[in-house]
């Protein structure tokens, strides 16, 4: 067999191999991607759940960029009578699953029709799960580092240059593989709650906001619960307790 046929024999090897390779890719990617949408329900006094019938109220469908892939992690946020739905946007990269989380916000008038705007936050890692809050006179945000890189390996804290859409990282709360984390103010304290890949949830306190954070003598509060162990958005409040916390996923 003479160099030439072991060459197309080789081009042709390459040629099968490599776009069984490809097709192995795209199908990954799409078996691999969520297809999440955001919608509304109304809680009612005895914490019955109604859901809101033009459901959802932001999908791929209607997000200003058509190549992105879905929306998750809804934050509500209302500020000079306006709302401002802070979402993680699922956005297409070339590398990895295909996809990362970066954050985007939604406006809206009266709380119920949303028009899509920028990416206000994106790192070279996905993040999510953008919870919005005031401080004194400013407005922060906490997000969730979805990654194992040792840069993802933080909560850190993002104030609000000019809102909605100019934030800068101000202090890195707790180092570690924490997840999802939610704070809420009572008493003259500042609780975190974090989650862990193994959907154990932990409790922090601290007398600022800023920190130091200490892990409270209960915490870890859930072990190994997927149901429960991971946080599911702001904590609500309802007659001086919580009564725990609600996304507005569908």
């Amino acid at each position: 067999m003479n160099n030439r046929v072991l060459f197309v024999i080789a081009l042709i090897l390459i040629l099968i191999f490599g776009t069984g390779y490809v097709f192995y890719l795209k199908y990954s990617i799409f078996q691999n991607t969520p297809t999440w949408s955001i919608g509304l329900y109304r809680l009612g006094k005895s914490f019955e759940i109604e859901e809101f019938n033009n459901n959802p109220v932001l999908s791929i469908d209607n997000i200003l960029s058509k190549t992105d892939y879905f929306v998750a992690d809804p934050f509500m946020y209302i500020k000079e009578g306006k709302y401002y739905l802070f979402y993680e946007k699922g956005k297409q990269t070339k590398s990895g699953a295909g996809w990362k989380g970066v954050i985007s916000y939604a406006i809206s008038e009266d709380g119920i029709v949303f028009k899509d705007r920028e990416v206000v936050l994106e790192d070279n890692i996905s993040i999510s799960f953008p919870q919005i809050f005031d401080y004194e006179n400013d407005t922060f945000m906490t997000i969730s580092n979805d990654g194992t890189s040792k840069e993802a390996k933080n909560i850190r804290l993002f104030k609000a240059l000019a809102f909605p859409d100019k934030w800068v990282c101000v202090d890195t709360l707790l180092t570690g593989y924490w997840k999802d984390p939610t704070i809420i103010a009572h008493n003259d304290n500042y609780y975190l709650f974090a989650s862990t890949p193994s959907h154990d949830a932990h409790l922090f306190y601290s007398t600022s906001l800023f920190g130091p954070y200490m892990e409270h003598p209960r915490s870890p509060i859930v072990y190994n619960n997927k149901k429960i162990g991971r946080n599911a958005g702001q904590i609500i409040s309802y007659g001086g307790g919580s009564i725990g916390q609600f996304r507005i996923v569908l």
